[in-house]
């Protein structure tokens, strides 16, 4: 018994080493915490970072994953191969792996959100971690498979359900987030619309200028009009 609780102390001390490298960039940008949810095998903090920068989400999605590499450089210098180092090892890559609502995940995300406008970027990120967790799901099955696995597994798999079924609603969420908190230090970028509705070209983390020929509408306009005929 005493070694379980070892263990469950070891990984949650390395849990919380994590979370600590969110909270730093969270209280540097003075973000809002709004909810924080403790999770066997790890904790999702949510907070209100609503039309930020996409530099300011990738050093949010990037702190803990930075954290866990730093602490593991430290153990290989101290030659520390103990289940310290065996479970920050563990906290590291399966952070690193793609699939939502993992860190791996919004950082795809954002990642997307930097290349393409932000509903492509939102349907390519959801189809690339229900991928990986298909193909994950299949490998760990077949050569790691245990009770753990298959709650870990249960748990990113109603996520990922959540995710597409809600696909609309999350890009429904960015408009409004960048209608009701407008951000005049965003990069401002001009371009002629893809699609016919005005809404579905907007990039995230940028401030959207839309040309059609000689006129052009800013995205305070194309979203008053949006919200207005609703």
């Amino acid at each position: 018994m005493s070694g379980i609780i070892k263990e469950i102390f070891i990984m949650y001390m390395i849990l919380i080493l994590h979370e600590i490298g969110h909270l730093i960039v969270i209280k540097k940008y003075k973000y809002k915490v709004t909810k924080i949810e403790l999770l066997p095998f790890g904790a999702i903090i949510e907070c209100n970072f609503a039309n930020s920068s996409l530099k300011e989400e990738f050093l949010l999605y990037v702190s803990g994953i930075t954290v866990n590499f730093l602490f593991f450089i430290i153990l290989l210098c101290f030659k520390n191969f103990g289940l310290i180092f065996y479970f920050n090892l563990i906290m590291l890559v399966f952070n690193l792996i793609p699939i939502s609502p993992l860190d791996g995940g919004r950082l795809l995300e954002t990642l997307m959100s930097n290349s393409f406008k932000y509903k492509k970027a939102l349907l390519i990120s959801t189809c690339i971690s229900s991928v990986c967790l298909v193909v994950f799901l299949t490998y760990m099955s077949i050569f790691f498979f245990n009770l753990n696995m298959l709650f870990i597994f249960s748990y990113l798999l109603m996520e990922n359900y959540i995710n597409i079924k809600t696909y609309k609603k999350k890009y429904n969420m960015f408009l409004l987030n960048k209608y009701l908190y407008p951000n005049n230090k965003l990069k401002n970028i001009k371009f002629e619309p893809k699609y016919k509705d005005l809404c579905s070209n907007l990039y995230k983390g940028k401030n959207n200028t839309i040309l059609l020929g000689k006129k052009e509408l800013n995205e305070e306009k194309i979203l008053k009009i949006h919200f207005n005929s609703k």
